[in-house]
């Protein structure tokens, strides 16, 4: 195996490693995050006493709020504006029961994107133990074939190198996404304070 393909195998199986220690004991084995996983949000949990309201006919104007600032890819700049504009909007004696409405609408939308967030990185981390037992696989391969083999030999490094660049890039995509959830959940604590704040005052003046 040339000190390239050895590099990657080493890489890998490193790499293997780490992920499956980063959960810890009893938690859910396909969670490869060091950071704890919290499989659903709830409104209380950034504005106290916030219970979600039950299934009911949806506002359509709370609804549209939180469908244009749950979104990740919306800033929180970008996301207060457009609570703002809605919360100004609103008379001050509405503002106590609308806004809660709001956020625990904003809460089950983005909980609703976490959630496929938080499916995708299971879904790399079983990629990854499968890719591992393939590389594994191929290992024993290897040593089983004979020295001067070397055309057979050369094809299974290849296979295993390609393998092993394919599993540290897919490390690399879930070291990004792991960071995810957690960022989404800062921002809905961001969006909490803003609204409670936003609930205690008076609209501005005409």
């Amino acid at each position: 195996m040339s000190p390239r393909g050895a590099a990657l195998a080493l890489l890998a199986g490193l790499s293997l490693v780490g992920i499956a220690q980063a959960a810890p004991p009893g938690s859910d084995p396909d969670w490869p995050c060091m950071q704890r996983l919290v499989p659903h949000l709830a409104p209380g949990t950034y504005w106290p006493g916030l219970i979600a309201p039950a299934a009911q006919p949806a506002d359509p104007a709370l609804t549209d709020v939180a469908a244009a600032v749950a979104p990740r890819d919306v800033s929180v700049a970008e996301g207060e504006a457009k609570l703002a504009a809605f919360a100004d909007a609103l008379p001050a004696n509405a503002r106590a029961q609308t806004l809660p409405a709001l956020f625990a609408a904003l809460v089950a939308d983005a909980d609703a994107e976490r959630g496929a967030v938080i499916s995708r990185i299971k879904d790399l981390y079983r990629r990854q133990k499968s890719l591992a037992q393939v590389v594994d696989q191929l290992d024993t391969t290897l040593r089983a074939t004979p020295l001067d083999a070397t055309q057979q030999r050369a094809d299974i490094v290849e296979r295993r190198n390609l393998l092993a660049r394919g599993y540290l890039d897919t490390q690399r995509t879930m070291q990004y996404a792991c960071q995810v959830p957690a960022q989404m959940e800062k921002t809905l604590g961001a969006y909490a304070s803003f609204l409670q704040q936003k609930a205690a005052t008076s609209p501005p003046p005409p």
